[in-house]
């Protein structure tokens, strides 16, 4: 009878990960290293994502301003180097005209629904988004673009057209 070579056995390794020093804790820094796994760590959010949000909260305020028919609210939105378009040969032209017009109505209800917002290379914040406006007098649902720029006194409106 012929002799049967013994077959190998794997070999199971344990791999260990070297243990931190109490110098080198990534999770400790300062301290001495526990031996325990830390605890998940929430995705940080990047500067564009922590000023779109600031940016939004800014426009929610314009919008409940607006809703609210408080004048001084909605133009403290807007920056004083808003841009206020052709039409206007001044800043102070343009909000005589927008207080006439908010302050005719009975009542205004101004939603925005499918907000898209972009940070742009000058830091600036770029929304699109479908405005509905309804007042006792006027309807109307556009799409409107707003620039938004950050101001000592926070995100403020420099730019904003309907279409």
């Amino acid at each position: 009878v012929a002799a049967t070579k013994p077959q190998r056995q794997p070999v199971l390794q344990k791999i260990i990960a070297p243990k931190a020093s109490p110098a080198t804790s990534a999770y400790n820094p300062g301290k001495v290293a526990t031996g325990h796994a830390p605890p998940p760590r929430a995705p940080k959010k990047t500067v564009a994502q922590a000023d779109i949000k600031a940016a939004m909260v800014a426009v929610e305020a314009w919008r409940s301003a607006w809703n609210r028919q408080d004048l001084p609210a909605y133009f403290a939105a807007y920056s004083d180097a808003f841009d206020f378009s052709r039409r206007f040969e001044t800043l102070e032209r343009w909000k005589r005209y927008k207080r006439s017009v908010i302050t005719k109505r009975t009542f205004i209800r101004v939603t925005l629904e499918n907000i898209e917002a972009t940070k742009l290379p000058g830091g600036e914040i770029r929304l699109a988004f479908l405005q509905h406006f309804r007042s006792d007098s006027f309807n109307s649902d556009d799409i409107k673009t707003m620039m938004l720029r950050q101001t000592r006194d926070g995100w403020k409106i420099i730019y904003e057209a309907s279409k």
